[in-house]
C-alpha cells in the first residue's frame, strides 16, 4: 500500500509538468499564428522587410549564426516570433528550445530593431539551415 501511494505521489508532479508544458505550447502556437497574421497586411509586409534588413545588415547576423552553428552543428531549424512589449523591448521566442535557440536569441536580442507598427507586436521569425 505504501509503495502505491508513493508511486502515485511521484506521478502527480509529472502530470502537472506535462499540463504546464502543453498549455505553454498552446500559447506559443496561438502567438505564432498572430505573428503570421501580421504578415497579411501591407504594413506587416513592409515591416517584415525592414526587420529582415535590420537583422541581416547588422553585422551580427552572419558571425552570430556561424558561432551558433559551430557549437550546434546543422541541420538546425527554429520557428517563432519576435515579441515586442508595450515599452518597445523585445525578445525572440522560438521552438524547439535548446542550445541553438538560446544562442540565436542571445545575439538577435542585441540587434537594434526598428519600432514595429504598433506595440505590443509579434513579428514572425523562422530560420533553417535547409533554406
Amino acid at each position: 500500500m505504501r509503495m502505491f501511494l508513493l508511486a502515485a505521489t511521484l506521478a502527480i508532479p509529472a502530470v502537472a509538468q506535462a499540463t504546464t508544458d502543453s498549455s505553454a505550447d498552446e500559447t506559443f502556437y496561438k502567438q505564432k499564428k498572430e505573428a503570421e497574421a501580421n504578415l497579411q497586411s501591407s504594413t506587416g509586409i513592409e515591416y517584415d522587410r525592414i526587420v529582415g534588413q535590420a537583422i541581416t545588415g547588422s553585422g551580427q547576423w552572419q558571425p552570430g549564426v556561424a558561432k551558433c552553428l559551430e557549437a550546434n552543428p546543422a541541420p538546425q531549424e527554429i520557428r517563432g516570433f519576435i515579441e515586442f512589449a508595450a515599452d518597445g523591448t523585445y525578445k525572440l521566442v522560438v521552438r524547439p528550445t535548446g542550445a541553438f535557440a538560446d544562442c540565436v536569441a542571445a545575439f538577435v536580442g542585441r540587434i537594434a530593431l526598428p519600432k514595429p507598427p504598433q506595440l505590443p507586436y509579434r513579428q514572425d521569425f523562422n530560420f533553417s539551415t535547409d533554406y
